[in-house]
Order: C-alpha cells, then sequence, then structure tokens
C-alpha cells in the first residue's frame, strides 16, 4: 500500500485514516470481547465438567453394592500368618495354626580351598527337580484306602512307664510321623516302617511294663495309623495301613504314574473259551475297571487284596485265565499274566510305605530278576561272594531288605540304603579291607539296580536308577512342580524343515502325557513329517526322534507361551532326537574352577539356583550351594555327583506347608492343608493366607465400613469444593460491579439446584427410619456446605447395613406388586401394542409374550409363565429383589435367548434382553435380568451427573457445543468485518493519495503559470 504523509496538503494523513477506521472497528472490537467472554464460560465449564466427573466417580463408587462389601481383615499373630480378603470373603473369626512352612530344597558340596583358580575335577554331575526319588515319602492322606488320618495327637508310653505326648496334627506324611516320635526325647522309643505298616522299637534295657500307644483327646490318630495298641515286647508292628479300594483313582497307580488307556479294546481275557475283549473306556477309578471287566466276562469277579495291593480275578469256572495286554493297561493294572487256575492274582498296583515299585525303575521298564541267585557281593575285605536272591521282592526297599537279609550273617554292620541322592543305592561294608566291595551280576538285576562292579573301598554308590514319574497316564497339573502346562501351542521342525503347530489349548487343562503324544504325532502326520514323539527311555520327560534329514530338529514357542518349556521341549537339536527329560547334566572340564560350575548351571535358566557360600574353615571353606526354585515336595532335588569329584549333602530339606483350619485343641477336629507354597489361596472363599511362621492366629473378616467412609468424606470433600468453586463463577460483587464469569448461565443453576434436591431429598419406598441421607449423618450447613457426622455414620452402619446399603445403592426391592410405571427411576417400561419379545429355550423351542395389558411386575411374570409354547421356563422376582430372572430346565443344549420384537423395548426395560449360554452337564439355565429396583441416592445421583458429564447429549457438553457454534459465528462475523475495514481502508487512502497527486497537479500549474507571467513580463521590459 502507497504510503500517504501529506507532503502536498500538509495534512497528517496517515493519522486521520486511523481514526477513521477506528471508528469502523468498534463493532470488531465488540465481538472479540464477546468472544473472549465465551471463552472464558467455556473454560469454567471445562473446570466446572472435570470437578463434575471426580464427583461422578465419587457417587458412583457409592452407589455400588461392592464398595458395601469391601472387607477388613486382621490377623491376631500378623507375625504367624496375614490375610488378604476380597469383596467375596464372609465375614466371622477363622482360626489357623501353621504347623511347618513350604521349604525349598538346598544341597552344598564338598569344600575347595578356593572359587576362582583351583579346578574342580573333570566330569559330569546331574540335576533334577521331580518324583525321580527312590525314598517316596508316603503322604499321610494316602493311607487307608486313601481316607486319610485324623489330625491329632497320640500318647506314646515306652516300657519303663516314660510318657509322650506327639502332636501329629501337621503332619504331612508318614515321614513325618517317624520324625516327630524320633524326635522326642522324653520316650526311649524308635520309629520305622515294615511293608505297609508303622513300627516302633523300645530301646529300653529294662523294661517294666507294657509298649502302648493310647489316643489323646476324641481324635482317631492312633487308630487311623494301625498303632493304638499294646504289646509285651520290644517291637510294636502296626497294621496294614497301606491299601487300596475300588474308590482308589488310577491316577495313583504305579507310583502315581497311572493307567494307560486306549482307544477301544484295552486288553484281553481269555479263560479257556476265545479271548474276550475288555474296553475300559474312560475309566478313572477301580472300580470302573471292575465294571468293565465284570461286564465283558459275566462269569468273573474282580475283588481286592489288601495284602498284596493288587487286584484278584476270579472266575466262577475252573480256569486257567489268562489276561493279555493290548495298549500296558493290563500291565499298569498288574493282570498281565497266566493263572493255572480260577484266580488271578495280580502284581503291587501300589508300593508300601515311603518306597517305589521296582516296575517304576529304568525309566518305567522295571528290574530284571531270575530264580535263585540274582548277584553276588564280595566285601572289602575278600568275604563272600554272598549271595543276593531278590526273590519276591515288588519295591525299592524290598530289594534293600534282600541285600541285608543275606549279608548282614556275614556283616552284622552292613549298610544298604537309599543315597543321599535319593536316585541310587549305597552299599557300605564294616569289614575294613583293602580291598573293593564288589557286585557282581548273575540275572542283570545287579545292573539293573545300577549296582554292578567294583565301588569304592568299602562303599559301593550306585548310579541313577531312573525312577519312572513321567508316564503316559501322568496328567499335565503334576508337571512343573504343580504347576502344569500353559495351555497353549508350540511350533515344531523336523529335521528334514517341515514344520507344523502342535495345539494343547483344547486338553492342556484336564489332559495327560498320551495326549501330548497324539497331538504331536498327528500333527507332524498331518504335515506329512516322519518325526515321533514318545516317553523317554529313563520315564522323566517326552522325547522327539526326527529320524530323516540332516538339519536342526528344534521346539519354538508359539504367540509368548510357555507350552514348550513347560513340557521340557523348548530348544534345539542337531542330532536326530531331541530329549525332553528334566534332569540337568553338568559337564565339569578339567580346567572348571567352582566359580565355572556356578555360572554353568545358572546360565541353564533351570528349575535351580546355584551360587558359592564360604564356611568360614581354613582348608576347605568355598561350597556349592545349590537352592531348588520350587518350594515344596514336588520342588525337591536330585543331585548326584556322577563321575565328578563332587560330595553332596542335604542341608535343608523340602517339605510341603501344613495349615491347620480350625482349632488344634484335642476335643476338634481341624482340616488339615498341605501346600507347595506359602501362599494359601481360598481355604476361605476369596482370602489369600500368607504363611510367615509357626504358630495360630486368628483371622477375623468383618465389613471395611471404615472404606466406606472414607468414600462418603471424600464425596463430601469434593461436593463442597465443587460448589465452593461454582458460588465463585456465579457470584456478583455489588462493589466491584464484578459478575462472575458463570453468572447468569441456566446449566449452571440447573446443575447447583439438582444436586441440592437429589442428595437431599428422601427415597418414599424405603422405611421412615432410614430413607434419606440426614438420618446417616450426611447433611448441610446454613452456608451450604455439605456435612458428614462420621460417628453417625458409623454407628448406622453398623445398626442397619442393609438398609444403609439400600439408601445409598438399591432403594426399595421390587416385588410382585410393583407398578411397571415406577420401574428405571419412573422411566417405566416401554410397551407395543402387540408382541413384546420372544423366548428361545435350550431345546431350540419358542414362544412370544405380550405385555400391552399389564401393569405390575406380576403381570409380567404372569405373562410370561403362561404363554403359549412355554414349557419350561419360570420367570420371578430375584431372591435379591433387583429384578426379574427366567430359569429354563428344559432339555438341550442350546441358549436361553430373550429378543425383541417389533419396535418394541420392554424386554430391554425389563432388563431381560440377553443371551445365556448353556453350561455343559447342567440341567438348567438362569437369566438373571438387570437392576430395575429403585436408585438409591448415590445411585441416583451419579446418573444425574452422567447426563451433565457424558459425552454427545451431557448438558454441559451441548452447552460448550453452542458456545463454540457461537465462537465460530462471531469469528465469521470478525472476519467479514476486517474484509470490509480493509476495503474501507484502501478506498481512504486511495482518495487521500488522490487529493495529493491533485493538489501537487495544481501547485505544478500554478508554478508554470507564474513563470509564464514572470517571462512574460521580462519580454516587455526588454
Amino acid at each position: 500500500m502507497p504510503s500517504v504523509d501529506g507532503l502536498v496538503s500538509g495534512l497528517d494523513t496517515a493519522s486521520i485514516i486511523r481514526q477513521l477506521i477506528s471508528i469502523e472497528q468498534r463493532p470488531v472490537r465488540l465481538l472479540q470481547q464477546k468472544s473472549a467472554k465465551i471463552k472464558n464460560i467455556q473454560a469454567a465449564f471445562t473446570n466446572m465438567a472435570a470437578r463434575l466427573n471426580t464427583l461422578k466417580a465419587d457417587a458412583q463408587t457409592l452407589g455400588k453394592a461392592s464398595t458395601f462389601d469391601r472387607k477388613s481383615v486382621s490377623s491376631s499373630n500378623p507375625t504367624a500368618l496375614t490375610a488378604v480378603a476380597g469383596e467375596g470373603a464372609p465375614s466371622g473369626a477363622f482360626s489357623f495354626v501353621v504347623g511347618q512352612l513350604a521349604t525349598a530344597d538346598q544341597v552344598v558340596s564338598k569344600g575347595f580351598a578356593d572359587a576362582k583358580t583351583t579346578a574342580v575335577g573333570a566330569g559330569s554331575f546331574t540335576i533334577e527337580i521331580g518324583d525321580g526319588h527312590l525314598d517316596h515319602k508316603t503322604p499321610l492322606s494316602f493311607l487307608n484306602a486313601q481316607k486319610g488320618v485324623d489330625h491329632g495327637k497320640i500318647k506314646l508310653t515306652d516300657r519303663v512307664g516314660n510318657v509322650s505326648i506327639i502332636d501329629l496334627s501337621t503332619a504331612v506324611t508318614v515321614q513325618d510321623v517317624i520324625d516327630r516320635i524320633n524326635s522326642n526325647t522324653t520316650t526311649n522309643v524308635t520309629a520305622s516302617v515294615s511293608g505297609d505298616s508303622l513300627k516302633l522299637t523300645d530301646n529300653n534295657a529294662a523294661p517294666t511294663q507294657n509298649l502302648r500307644v493310647d489316643e489323646v483327646g476324641s481324635n482317631t490318630t492312633a487308630t487311623d495309623l494301625g498303632i493304638k495298641t499294646s504289646v509285651a515286647a520290644s517291637t510294636l508292628t502296626g497294621s496294614d495301613v497301606n491299601n487300596i479300594a475300588f474308590t482308589t483313582s488310577l491316577d495313583e497307580l504305579n507310583d502315581r504314574n497311572g493307567v494307560r488307556l486306549g482307544t477301544g479294546t484295552d486288553f484281553t481275557i481269555n479263560i479257556g473259551g476265545g479271548p474276550v475283549n475288555v474296553d475300559l473306556g474312560s475309566a478313572k477309578t477301580l472300580a470302573d475297571v471292575r465294571t468293565a471287566i465284570q461286564a465283558a466276562i459275566p462269569t468273573m469277579t474282580v475283588t481286592i487284596s489288601n495284602s498284596a495291593n493288587a487286584l484278584v480275578l476270579t472266575d466262577s469256572g475252573a480256569g486257567p485265565i489268562t489276561v493279555t495286554d493290548v495298549n500296558g493297561s493290563a500291565a499298569d493294572l498288574g493282570i498281565n499274566k497266566a493263572a493255572a487256575g480260577a484266580v488271578l492274582t495280580g502284581d503291587p498296583v501300589i508300593a508300601s510305605l515311603n518306597t517305589v515299585l521296582l516296575k517304576s525303575l529304568n525309566g518305567g521298564s522295571g528290574v530284571t530278576t531270575g530264580a535263585g541267585t540274582d548277584f553276588t557281593i564280595t566285601l572289602s575285605d575278600g568275604s563272600g561272594p554272598i549271595a543276593v536272591d531278590l526273590g519276591s521282592a515288588t519295591t525299592a526297599q524290598g530289594a534293600i531288605d534282600a541285600i541285608l537279609a543275606a549279608v548282614t550273617p556275614t556283616d552284622a554292620n552292613f549298610v544298604a540304603r537309599v543315597s543321599d541322592a535319593g536316585n541310587s543305592l549305597y552299599l557300605k561294608d564294616s569289614k575294613g579291607g583293602t580291598g573293593n566291595l564288589t557286585v557282581t551280576d548273575v540275572t542283570g538285576a545287579a545292573a539293573s539296580l545300577k549296582i554292578s562292579g567294583a565301588g569304592s573301598g568299602a562303599e559301593k554308590l550306585g548310579t541313577d536308577i531312573d525312577r519312572q514319574y513321567i508316564g503316559r497316564a501322568v496328567k499335565f497339573s503334576r508337571l512343573n512342580g504343580g504347576e502344569g502346562v500353559f495351555a497353549g501351542k508350540m511350533r515344531i521342525t523336523d529335521r528334514v524343515g517341515r514344520a507344523f503347530t502342535v495345539d494343547l489349548s483344547d486338553n492342556v487343562a484336564t489332559g495327560n502325557i498320551a495326549e501330548a503324544i497324539t497331538d504331536i504325532n498327528g500333527a507332524a502326520s498331518a504335515a506329512s513329517s516322519d518325526l515321533t514323539a514318545a516317553v523317554n527311555s529313563t520315564g522323566d520327560g517326552l522325547i522327539l526322534t526326527s529320524p530323516t534329514g540332516s538339519g536342526t530338529l528344534k521346539v519354538e514357542e508359539v504367540d509368548g507361551g510357555t507350552t514348550a518349556r513347560d513340557l521340557g521341549l523348548l530348544g534345539s537339536s542337531t542330532t536326530s532326537t531331541l530329549n525332553g527329560t528334566f534332569e540337568i547334566t553338568v559337564t565339569v572340564g578339567s580346567t572348571d574352577t567352582l566359580e565355572k560350575v556356578r555360572d554353568t548351571i545358572n546360565n541353564l535358566n533351570k528349575d535351580v539356583t546355584a551360587s558359592i557360600v564360604n564356611d568360614g574353615s581354613g582348608t576347605a571353606p568355598y561350597r556349592l550351594n545349590l537352592i531348588s526354585k520350587k518350594t515344596g515336595t514336588a520342588g525337591r532335588m536330585l543331585v548326584h555327583p556322577g563321575t565328578t569329584a563332587f560330595t553332596f549333602a542335604n542341608t535343608v530339606k523340602s517339605r510341603d506347608a501344613a495349615l491347620l483350619v480350625g482349632a488344634s485343641d484335642d476335643a476338634s477336629d481341624p482340616l488339615l492343608i498341605v501346600s507347595s507354597k506359602n501362599t494359601i489361596e481360598d481355604v476361605v472363599n476369596d482370602v489369600d493366607l500368607s504363611l510367615l511362621a509357626t504358630g495360630s492366629a486368628t483371622v477375623t473378616i468383618g465389613r471395611d465400613k471404615g472404606a466406606v467412609a472414607d468414600e462418603v468424606n471424600d464425596f463430601v470433600v469434593n461436593f463442597n469444593s465443587f460448589m465452593s468453586f461454582l458460588k465463585e463463577q456465579t457470584s456478583f460483587d455489588a462493589e466491584k460491579l464484578e459478575a462472575g464469569v458463570l453468572l447468569g448461565q441456566s446449566a449452571a443453576r440447573t446443575v447447583e439446584n439438582t444436586l441440592y434436591r437429589k442428595l437431599l431429598t428422601r427415597i418414599p419406598e424405603l422405611p421412615s427410619g432410614l430413607n434419606r441421607l440426614q438420618q446417616a449423618g450426611i447433611g448441610t450447613d446454613d452456608k451450604g456446605q455439605m456435612t458428614f457426622d462420621r460417628d453417625k455414620f458409623l454407628a448406622k452402619f453398623d445398626d442397619d447395613f442393609t438398609g444403609l446399603r439400600k439408601l445409598f445403592v438399591h432403594g426399595a426391592d421390587i416385588q410382585n406388586n410393583t407398578d411397571l410405571s415406577t420401574l428405571n427411576d419412573g422411566a417405566g417400561v416401554r410397551l407395543s401394542s402387540g408382541a413384546d419379545f420372544r423366548v428361545t429355550q435350550r431345546n431350540g423351542a419358542t414362544f412370544t409374550v405380550d405385555l400391552s395389558q399389564e401393569k405390575s411386575i406380576l403381570g409380567v411374570i404372569t405373562a410370561i409363565n403362561n404363554a403359549t409354547g412355554n414349557t419350561s421356563v419360570t420367570a420371578s422376582v430375584q431372591g435379591d429383589g433387583t429384578g426379574l430372572q427366567l430359569v429354563d430346565t428344559s432339555v438341550g443344549t442350546g441358549d436361553l435367548k430373550v429378543l425383541s420384537l417389533g419396535s418394541s423395548n420392554a424386554a430391554a426395560d425389563l432388563g431381560i434382553l440377553k443371551t445365556v449360554g448353556n453350561v455343559s452337564g447342567s440341567t438348567s439355565t438362569t437369566l438373571e435380568g438387570a437392576q430395575l429396583n429403585f436408585a438409591g441416592v448415590f445411585r441416583q445421583v451419579s446418573r444425574q451427573l452422567d447426563l451433565y458429564t457424558r459425552s454427545g447429549d451431557g448438558i454441559l457438553t451441548t452447552s460448550n457445543e453452542q458456545f463454540t457454534q457461537e465462537l465460530e459465528d462471531i469469528e465469521g462475523q470478525i472476519e467479514s468485518l476486517n474484509e470490509r475495514i480493509a476495503q474501507e481502508e484502501e478506498r481512504l487512502t486511495r482518495k487521500f493519495v488522490d487529493l495529493e497527486v491533485a493538489l501537487g497537479q495544481s501547485q505544478n500549474m500554478a508554478t508554470f503559470l507564474s513563470q509564464q507571467l514572470s517571462a512574460l513580463g521580462a519580454m516587455r521590459k526588454s
């Protein structure tokens, strides 16, 4: 734009134009002031909405029944036990006794001079966490045909009259019983096991009376242990308490390897004619086995021999009986054999106390024995050879007993036992000779027991006998210390490069190893892969075999799961097999130090942690310390020194936590809870217990009224803050003539008035004693501030909890005579002129319901129950009075559904517009409708606040949208005015420019004329 300076006219044209334009800009300034005011109002509304959202959240909390269901929990002895209670926890006082804590196995090695520089010696040793021990600790719960043992005390009197009260109330295993008897210092009695019985030995030299065991109080502990008796001898051998019954689960047999079941025929039985096929189907117990056999052969009777812990097949004919296996189930049941007569007595299907079956050893292939001498033993002084006949031994302890019976006549102090590692045998003679204790095999039994060959001096430490604890019938839930297998997928690539995904998600919760094998082999076959899965030869995992190809056999997780790891298969192999054994082999190099061994173990990332401890001794203080990452007996470690120079000692033995639920006095019968962890869930519904130390504690659970009072206080504080804000924003200062930003805004006044009305009104449907907040200690003062009398509220909480919760949350319950117009906070039920909704039953049948003539809840219930075509659906008011419910008892597997018809909203307004899926195995399906009863104060307040703050159609939202539209209109007006003013300014500028030009031209003309006149004058003079 040209500059205007008035050089010709001498006028201040720029100033003149600014003044003229300023007059034109006055409407713009007015609009800008209006825009600023609106923006201030919007900011105030935004602040208001934020405060109301806070208030709404408080109201929603106080309008929920769950707020009142919060629990407070305390422990009388928090050093022993603490608890956390959820909303579903019952109120009351619960007594607990922590008998013992769950511990993790800890093993330390012999000492070394240093950890950093000295080589520990080449070789390899093994670590295994699982059930591979030979000295199995029989649970007390397994005794007496799995009926268990009463948890109490016994009175032990030795033969010189000393008396001990042995507390077995928290004993978990038979070994616990033995340890507690042997650790008492009052009576001179030693406890041990003898086959299927407990044995007590009195060690007094000069007995004067009987050795006896009595009950204490009303308990039956001694009886259940088979030792409630009195004997005039130094040895008391109890009755047989280790037996099975037809109720025994197949999962518990064969050292918990279970019984293999196939598809179709499991085994055949021949009683003289042709073979009869027996299909066990999905048998779960021995009773199911009996039913299957007797159904196949009506002339056969199946019984149990408790002395043999075996099944007995008896035919009404003369025999012989021959059972032939098909898939291993007959062998697992101990009946895969022949009998010359009409009675076939099977082999044991459970081991004796504190031991395992021989047939579980060597990965389940058992121990080879023969007729007569199985092996010989030559002692270190050359005595022998001593012939050992395992005879009828069926357990690891039976084999040990046979060795002791053969050798002790020659060496009375000979030792034969399970090794410290727990997975092998240990032999030692007391001859002190210069030779080696040597075991020479005859039938293969010594090799099977892994003790064949020469020992070291008078000692012979056997190698791992590989007790099977993962068989085809083993449930997934038993793996990984009882933590099971992740329900997911894994991807397998065979050595040819063919990859396929194995999905275990459908059966991992209830499945077993056999199903994993089936799934893997099935997926491989579908991918045209020759890979196969099976249980490995050591019975401690799965093994994958990929016989063709030269690539890498690989197993990977899918979707971030842990299925492959949980099955021990995660990883790769450059050979044709990938062994999922849970046994860790630690290879020690010739230059490896203790630190190197520690790091090697930790880098394997298995369930064991290695560290180095310094015991403070002078010459060899450094020891390798191994700790299982899993507590409880499920985390018990097997550490065998193998070919290394290590020796190991168990410094902390793993054990399960033992918790008594109930009083532990002699007149009570508490419940014993056994857990592999020190955190126990849901012993009491929705209560988690943390066990910290032995001792008793009472956990008291009640409603957390303090927490509810805190919520009320938060609402009151936030309400008063909001009202103070609102008062400031809607005020007018008469002296300063200043108005609040929201003064005159109807939305602000509406919010204020409505909130007070909702909070201070009474709910007429509730009893007059508690139908308004003031009666619960919540009121207002003369300044409009809300007040809260906490003591009055807490007193009302105790006196009338149900009434208080109704006041806050539920309002009044609906009844049969409740008018439909009062439902949904007075919004009522919207009906149509015809059928309102259709009900589809479980069996697929449907019927329609017409509510056009109904006025009450009873009318709705009657219309549904009497609808044409309704044969099995019953409508009623829910037990808690909050809404309707439909119960469908028709025979079918479909869903129970309610669908609206036409334009009717009746089903939605009645809260029954929904679909409920059928639960497998259930005989009925229940559809619970939404809450219909009158809303309590805070449910009403939260709903009202939602009307103000919700996006879309909330009052504050729509007000802000109106202001936004007004601002847009103002901006448009300002823009239009500015364009017009700019045009006017340009016009004025051009006018003044034209004026200056004209004046300049006039001035030039005057100068020219003056010059011409001057010239004429000069001419005249000349």
